[in-house]
């Protein structure tokens, strides 16, 4: 210990300008690290609402903003897409989670065929086969309802029900608010998205993009 001591009474006005300098540097380093840990560890829940956003052709998609966020973030802010990258056998970069409703007011079909038989109880029964289509064939509907003779008793089967649609889904990097944002369309007006989850997890993960970025 008096060996050390000796050593530092033999230092310099500069030695000593040197190693507070040092330890300056240091301590800005590690404070430098301490806020940049802290921002790539800030959690944002994407809860924020659908909005609009429309294309150059005047087009409505329906957007929400996401975030870029490591797979330990994302376990905390949506267990779900946690659990889908988890069952993943490779690496992922994008996920999503498009929730999609339908709304048909009114379905006006037409009867196909006819037939009559009889229950056990010799009561007959009409077999009613039926079947709807969309003008522009959004949705087909196959069906048949069966009907007692006194119409005291219905039932009616959706046999199948089809509804082709195109989902056009995009990340875009929003100019003015500077941030990515998933916009997704449906080309089906029957079928609507009500709810978009989604994150791009850290591209420094991703071997294939790192490539594209020397």
């Amino acid at each position: 210990m008096r060996l050390f001591f000796d050593q530092l009474s033999r230092l310099s006005f500069k030695d000593w300008l040197i190693i507070v300098m040092a330890f300056m540097m240091l301590g800005m380093f590690l404070m430098c690290k301490h806020y940049m840990r802290q921002a790539n560890e800030r959690i944002i829940v994407a809860n924020d609402s659908l909005t609009v956003y429309k294309n150059k052709l005047d087009s409505e998609y329906v957007a929400k903003n996401i975030y870029i966020q490591t797979t330990k973030q994302l376990k905390k802010t949506n267990q779900e897409l946690y659990d889908e990258i988890k069952n993943l056998k490779d690496n992922p970069v994008v996920v999503t989670k498009i929730v999609t409703k339908t709304v048909i007011k009114e379905v006006t079909s037409q009867s196909d065929s006819t037939v009559e038989h009889k229950d056990s109880t010799n009561v007959v029964w009409k077999n009613l086969y039926w079947s709807a289509k969309e003008k522009n064939g959004y949705y087909t509907l196959n069906g048949h309802t069966d009907v007692r003779s006194d119409f005291s008793t219905f039932q009616t089967t959706v046999s199948s029900l089809t509804m082709p649609a195109k989902i056009t889904f995009d990340i875009i990097e929003d100019k003015k608010e500077e941030q990515l944002r998933f916009i997704g369309r449906l080309d089906n007006p029957y079928i609507q998205i009500t709810n978009v989850e989604g994150a791009v997890i850290d591209p420094k993960k991703s071997k294939v993009l790192k490539s594209y970025f020397p």
